[in-house]
């Protein structure tokens, strides 16, 4: 992560990030890679099926700063060989 995100969420104590997964395998490794650095994070499991969009908002006190959209290419969960 670019480390003018983290100095800008570590520099107020109640900010902290989100992140949506689709498997929460690494869930514990990000927390304790983030916390390391300062950063409170908050981990969220969403089935990966329910993962057609995806959206990332940078905020600032609620104000969007920039974003990111884009869907999901192969937007079925059956798999052809």
């Amino acid at each position: 992560m670019d480390r003018r995100i983290i100095d800008w969420v570590r520099s107020v104590p109640y900010r902290r990030l989100c992140v949506i997964v689709a498997d929460d395998t690494h869930a514990q490794h990000l927390i304790m890679d983030y916390q390391r650095k300062g950063v409170r994070v908050f981990v969220v499991q969403l089935p990966w099926w329910e993962h057609n969009r995806h959206m990332t908002i940078f905020l600032n006190h609620e104000t969007p700063l920039c974003s990111i959209y884009f869907s999901r290419r192969l937007r079925s969960p059956h798999i052809n060989p």
